[in-house]
């Protein structure tokens, strides 16, 4: 027995969504979209784990490329959840202008996905940012600096 499945779409394959995907890859390309990203990635996760060695605050870090995520806890110990101080610190961080998504089972994550066209100076800011917020937070809650 012999069966055959075939879809079929009026949409799918149509030349002006073929052409906008072509030069969607045309930027990606002359622009170096994917070396920035593994170049700024580093960057950012360098940063981040300094943040860690500097701030008893930082759990953990995490991070592949421009994904990065960065866990806050109250003991490094217990690991216990810093939760009221991730949300005293996203609060701080939009009051700074950076966004960052909050994340994890406790709430005591951030989880960071920069734009493929991310600067330099840009992570370096976000990770200024990130040190002044921990350190506020840090000083609010009685954890004592590492």
């Amino acid at each position: 027995m012999c069966l055959t499945v075939a879809l079929a779409s009026t949409f799918a394959g149509n030349a002006v969504a073929c052409a906008a995907a072509d030069a969607v890859l045309d930027v990606y390309e002359t622009e170096r979209l994917v070396e920035n990203a593994r170049v700024r990635g580093e960057q950012l996760l360098a940063g981040l784990l300094d943040l860690k060695r500097r701030h008893p605050l930082v759990g953990d870090v995490q991070g592949k490329g421009l994904y990065a995520a960065i866990e806050f806890v109250r003991d490094r110990t217990t690991k216990e959840p810093a939760a009221r101080e991730t949300i005293f610190m996203h609060t701080e961080c939009v009051k700074e202008g950076l966004l960052c998504q909050r994340s994890g089972y406790y709430s005591n994550r951030f989880t960071l996905l920069p734009t493929l066209v991310i600067t330099a100076e840009q992570v370096d800011r976000a990770l200024a940012v990130f040190d002044t917020v921990i350190g506020r937070a840090e000083q609010q809650s009685g954890i004592g600096r590492a």
